[in-house]
């Protein structure tokens, strides 16, 4: 009995260290640079458009900062009850498909450290623009007066 408590204590206190403490403080550092920009004031009087344009930059920011907390909690989530349910009973996974389970759930919460570029990337509107222009060129093919095959793209 005593040992069986152990395993649980072990298995929930590394359930804490490994994914709720960093969870919750990328939560509250975001929080508070959330709260931060929210409060904060451009000098000066402004026109209506430049406010607007303010509030949509905080509305951007917000969205980026919360799609990094939430995608760190999905990338981490699997290996994290993965661990639990192991250290718990290793007989809830199956034996045949263990090693499998594992490293789809690590590779997952590897994937974690390359989704944020993929983010900031994604939200930014001069990357999204020329992504688009370079999945909409066209390109033509011609032959020219001299017989010589020539290539003109279209943008």
């Amino acid at each position: 009995m005593g040992q069986e408590r152990e395993r649980l204590a072990y298995a929930y206190s590394t359930l804490l260290i490994t994914y709720v403490l960093p969870l919750s403080a990328l939560c509250i550092s975001y929080l508070c640079i959330s709260v931060k920009l929210r409060n904060c004031v451009i000098p000066g009087h402004h026109t209506e458009s430049q406010a607007e344009a303010q509030r949509l930059r905080k509305r951007k920011t917000f969205r980026l900062v919360s799609l990094v907390v939430a995608a760190f909690g999905i990338c981490w989530m699997p290996i994290s009850v993965f661990n639990v349910l192991r250290d718990i009973d290793i007989d809830l996974i199956d034996k045949h498909y263990f090693l499998l389970i594992q490293l789809l759930c690590h590779l997952c919460a590897m994937s974690s450290s390359c989704c944020n570029p993929f983010l900031y990337a994604w939200l930014h509107d001069r990357f999204r623009a020329e992504l688009r222009k370079m999945f909409t060129r066209r390109r033509r093919i011609g032959i020219s007066a001299n017989n010589c095959a020539t290539a003109s793209v279209v943008l």
